[in-house]
C-alpha cells in the first residue's frame, strides 16, 4: 500500500528544503538529473514519477491547472529548458504544491 499523503508531502518537503539550504548555487544539467533520480529513489516518490493521466484520474486536469512530475522535469532537463537553478526547484515546487492542493481535504 502507498504510504498516506502526508508522509509523501512531509518526505517530498524535506528535500525541497534541503535542495534550497543544502545546494544553494547554481546546477548543471548533470547535478539536476542527479537529484531527480536521488529523489526517483525515496520510497514516497511514486505519485511523482510520472505524470497524472486523465483517464485514471479524470478530474485533475480540472483542479490542476499547470501538472508537474519528476518525467516532466527530467523531460525538461534533457532539452535545455531550465535556464536556471530557480526555474528547476520551482517546477519542484509546484510538483508537491499540486499533491497538496489536489488532495487537500474538502
Amino acid at each position: 500500500a502507498p504510504p498516506p499523503l502526508q508522509q509523501v508531502v512531509k518526505e517530498a518537503g524535506a528535500v525541497q528544503d534541503f535542495s534550497r539550504d543544502g545546494l544553494g548555487g547554481l546546477l548543471d544539467a548533470e547535478e539536476m538529473r542527479v537529484f531527480l533520480q536521488k529523489v526517483s529513489d525515496y520510497r514516497c516518490a511514486g505519485p511523482f514519477l510520472q505524470s497524472v493521466r486523465r483517464r485514471e484520474v479524470p478530474d485533475y486536469h480540472l483542479v490542476i491547472k499547470r501538472p508537474m512530475s519528476i518525467a516532466a522535469m527530467k523531460s525538461k532537463v534533457s532539452k535545455g529548458q531550465y535556464v536556471d537553478t530557480l526555474a528547476f526547484f520551482s517546477d519542484f515546487d509546484l510538483m508537491v504544491r499540486n499533491a497538496m492542493t489536489y488532495n487537500e481535504p474538502e
